[in-house]
C-alpha cells in the first residue's frame, strides 16, 4: 500500500516536471507578467505568430513568409517595418519587425495590444538566425521605485473572480490583497492559492 502511494507520488511529480518543460518552450512569446486580457502570443518558423485568446482559439495569426517579407524590408530600407494588424479580444493589435542597424545576428519584433482594462501593452523579442523565437524577456525591476517590493495590486479588489494567467486551473475569489508585497489571496471552495498580482486575469467567465 504505501510502495504504490510512493510510486503514485513520483509518477505524478515527474509528469508534472515534464508539464512544465513542454510549457516554458511551446513558443508562448508573452509570458507574465506581459498582460493583454488573456490573448497569448505563439510563434514558430512554420506557422509565423499566432494569437490565441483566453478559450485557446485563434483570433488573428501571421504567416512566416509575412514575417520574413517584413524583416527583408526592414534591412533594405533601414526603418521598422509593420508585418500587420489584428483584432484581440479587447482591442486592435500589431506585429512590427524593429530594425536595429546594420547588425549581424538576432532580429527583433515587438508586439502591442490591449488588456481588459482598456490598457495598452507591448513587448518586443527576438527571433534567432536559425529562424528560433525566443520568448520576451522579463523587465528588471528598477532599484530606484518602490514597485520592486511587490507587483501592482491597484487594480484589483476583493471578491474579483480571477484566474492564474499560466494555468487555467486555478480560479476563485480575491479575499486578501497585499499591496506591500504585490500578492492576493483566492479561495474556490477549500482550495486556497497565494499569487503576485501581475500573475492573474479576470476570468473565466
Amino acid at each position: 500500500m504505501f510502495g504504490r502511494k510512493v510510486m503514485f507520488l513520483f509518477i505524478l511529480v515527474m509528469s508534472l516536471l515534464a508539464a512544465s518543460t513542454v510549457a516554458a518552450d511551446d513558443g508562448r512569446i508573452n509570458m507574465p507578467p506581459y498582460h493583454f486580457g488573456g490573448d497569448t502570443l505563439y510563434c514558430n518558423n512554420v506557422e509565423g505568430c499566432t494569437v490565441l485568446n483566453i478559450q485557446g482559439l485563434v483570433i488573428w495569426n501571421w504567416p512566416q513568409i509575412d514575417i520574413a517579407d517584413a524583416m527583408s524590408a526592414a534591412d533594405l530600407s533601414q526603418s521598422n517595418q509593420l508585418v500587420g494588424q489584428g483584432q484581440g479580444t479587447y482591442g486592435p493589435n500589431a506585429l512590427w519587425i524593429i530594425w536595429n542597424g546594420n547588425v549581424e545576428g538576432n532580429k527583433s519584433l515587438c508586439f502591442t495590444g490591449i488588456d481588459e482594462w482598456n490598457k495598452n501593452n507591448d513587448l518586443c523579442f527576438e527571433a534567432q538566425e536559425d529562424g528560433k523565437y525566443l520568448p520576451a524577456a522579463l523587465p528588471v525591476p528598477d532599484p530606484n521605485t518602490a514597485a520592486q517590493s511587490g507587483a501592482d495590486c491597484s487594480m484589483w479588489s476583493i471578491n474579483d473572480w480571477v484566474q492564474q494567467i499560466t494555468n487555467y486551473a486555478v480560479f476563485g475569489y480575491i479575499t486578501t490583497i497585499n499591496s506591500a508585497a504585490g500578492t492576493v489571496t483566492i479561495e474556490y471552495h477549500s482550495d486556497i492559492w497565494t499569487l503576485g498580482c501581475d500573475e492573474i486575469q479576470l476570468g473565466p467567465i
